[in-house]
């Protein structure tokens, strides 16, 4: 983006704006008589001091500073970079957005939750963050203080949306390392929760004494539970990956606790979910238990490669940034191209074809994946190895003969 930015100085050479903190005024000529407007938009930058305004030009260097200066409604902007801190809400209706949830991170550095939202607040946005390195130490004064590792949110004053951000390599001594969830309201969204441990009870997400919504998350490779549920908690999960965790995928306590409900659709879980006949779980449509298919999980890519059996899963009434349907979990396969005719090659591939003439896929569940029914998919000679899921779409899968295309699989409907 190009920021363009008033002269300090009108065409008669008087200071702009006039008074200073104002607004300048549109056009060639500064009216000293201006009143000056509230800036809701606050600004912080690693290369920004605390004695600096605030404003995008003369950013802050500390969030926390920058929550402190805040008043209701204000949206803090905080440029990429890390910052080493444990921030706290104070009670304040404010947002707070990252650059990008890649490059924008806030480091807990091991003493202390990186966020905390208490009671008092409602009406929250936390956009395209890193939260990282949290750690929910027990302190003798809060008893809950060990719970919450990268995020703990206590609040019964919806809504506070938790979007687009990516918690990892937090702990907590006792419940919930990623995130620890009570009161009602939440709703986590497009979120990465992984690489999370805990010393006692649970994983990546407890949730207590809460109604939350789970929306195209990725819960994978923590400690402990995935997501635990206590006190008469309700949750709400669809279009979500929860996967590889060490202990159970979901769980519900047990032990003469308040029973607790899932509704689970359009995601996709491997292992069971525990109730430990304490629990209700509501299955709807659209559950898939399929291995997701990463790009490169090892190395913390958790997007998908085009043969995923996630993409296009997700809830109908719900799209990617490409207009498709929705690919369950936090990361969508961006394709802008839109058929009707798909090709496979041997040479093409599975992690940047589009499936065009020009940028085939690998394979031809990549294909399947993409199409819609009356599509044909064109699969040009060779050797594919690979189960093929239909889906129960009414598609052509066309060869180049029968001793030029050969397919070392199955063809299974879904």
């Amino acid at each position: 983006d190009v920021v363009v930015l008033a002269p300090d100085q009108d065409i008669l050479g008087n200071p702009r704006p006039s008074p200073s903190g104002s607004n300048p005024d549109i056009g060639a000529y500064e009216n000293s008589s201006s009143e000056i407007v509230y800036n809701p938009n606050k600004y912080v930058s690693v290369n920004g001091n605390n004695g600096n305004l605030g404003i995008i030009t003369d950013p802050w260097r500390d969030i926390q500073y920058a929550i402190n200066q805040s008043q209701d409604g204000d949206i803090i902007h905080i440029a990429a970079g890390t910052y080493v801190e444990n921030v706290n809400l104070n009670g304040k209706d404010i947002s707070i957005f990252g650059e990008d949830k890649e490059s924008t991170i806030i480091d807990g550095n091991n003493s202390g939750r990186v966020i905390t939202i208490n009671q008092q607040e409602s009406d929250i946005w936390i956009r395209n963050l890193t939260l990282q390195n949290g750690y929910a130490i027990y302190d003798n004064l809060d008893n809950d203080s060990r719970n919450g590792g990268g995020i703990y949110i206590n609040s019964n004053n919806p809504p506070i949306l938790i979007e687009n951000c990516i918690i990892r390599n937090n702990r907590a001594e006792d419940r919930g390392s990623g995130m620890m969830l009570k009161g009602n309201g939440t709703v986590v969204k497009n979120c990465l929760i992984v690489d999370n441990t805990v010393d006692s009870w649970t994983g990546a997400i407890s949730i207590s004494l809460a109604n939350i919504v789970l929306s195209n998350n990725t819960i994978v490779n923590n400690e402990g539970n995935g997501i635990w549920l206590a006190h008469g908690a309700e949750v709400e999960i669809v279009g979500c990956t929860i996967t590889d965790n060490s202990d159970n995928e979901i769980e519900i306590r047990g032990d003469n606790d308040d029973p607790s409900t899932i509704t689970i659709s359009y995601s996709n879980f491997q292992g069971e979910i525990i109730t430990n006949d304490n629990g209700t779980v509501n299955a709807g449509s659209g559950n898939i238990n399929v291995a997701p298919m990463f790009v490169d999980a090892e190395n913390n890519n958790f997007n998908l490669l085009s043969s995923s059996r996630l993409i296009n899963a997700g809830h109908p009434d719900s799209t990617d940034s490409d207009g498709t349907r929705a690919d369950i979990g936090a990361y969508s396969y961006y394709n802008a191209y839109s058929g009707p005719t798909w090709y496979v090659k041997t040479d093409g591939s599975d992690l940047t074809g589009k499936g065009s003439s020009e940028e085939p896929f690998r394979s031809i569940q990549s294909a399947i994946n993409f199409s819609d029914s009356g599509d044909s998919v064109s699969v040009f000679q060779g050797s594919y190895q690979e189960r093929i899921h239909v889906a129960h779409k009414n598609i052509d899968i066309v060869g180049a003969g029968m001793d030029e295309t050969i397919i070392d699989g199955e063809m299974l409907g879904r």
